[in-house]
This record gives C-alpha cells, sequence and structure tokens, in this order.
C-alpha cells in the first residue's frame, strides 16, 4: 500500500523529537504511526545500552510487546518492553500505558535505540 509519504520527494523530509531525528524510512514509519493512530506520542525505551546484546539479535523489530513488570526492585510499575521475546528495556519511569503490542519506529544497536509509538 503506497501513501503520500512514500513518494520520493519525502527523501529529505526529517523531523526531530527529542534529539533524535527521523529522516527517509524511519520519517515514513513515523508518519505512518501517525496516521494509524493520531493519538500517539514517540517514547524513547530506556536501559538498551545495557541489552545491546539482544537488539543484535534481532533482524526485524516492526512491533513491541509491553509487560507490566510489577515484581521489579526498582519501579513495581515498571513496564517491560520486548521484540520477538528478547528483553530490549523499559518504557520511560511514570509512562502510564496499558500491557499492549505497539508499533517499534526507529531501532539500531549502535548507538543502542528503539522508539516506540505509545497511546
Amino acid at each position: 500500500m503506497c501513501d503520500w509519504f512514500d513518494d520520493p520527494c519525502f527523501d529529505d523530509v526529517e523531523e526531530s523529537i527529542n534529539g533524535k531525528v527521523f529522516k527517509a524510512d524511519s520519517w515514513r514509519r513515523l508518519m505512518r504511526a501517525k496516521e494509524g493512530a493520531p493519538g500517539c506520542r514517540v517514547v524513547s525505551v530506556a536501559g538498551t545500552t545495557f541489552r545491546t546484546s539482544a537488539l543484535k539479535q534481532i533482524k526485524t523489530m516492526d512491533t513491541a510487546v509491553l509487560i507490566p513488570e510489577p515484581e521489579n526492585p526498582y519501579d513495581s510499575k515498571a513496564m517491560r518492553v520486548e521484540v520477538g521475546g528478547l528483553h530490549i528495556g523499559y518504557l520511560p519511569r511514570g509512562s502510564s500505558v496499558p500491557p499492549q503490542t505497539v508499533p517499534v519506529l526507529k531501532w539500531g544497536a549502535d548507538p543502542p535505540h528503539v522508539w516506540l509509538a505509545v497511546p
């Protein structure tokens, strides 16, 4: 399915959120998420620097699963982020999001980062 933002004239368009630049295909994923879920916000997954081996194992990252972790000794409201059954980090502290599957907008292992679209 093609959308307006798939036109090559948008290859150089970029958007910056919290200092992270979304450009080309990353920007297209951001636009798809914004159009598909207008109430979504872009969130950076915390703790990815401690899970670089997990990030390197993942070949494609289309969706992430948010799983509550009430037994977490640091935050009883922690929300673990998994992709393909691998724990890659946590939602930032204070993010009140129910357990669900959410789209991954941008990711990479060097430097380790994952950006999600959450309601």
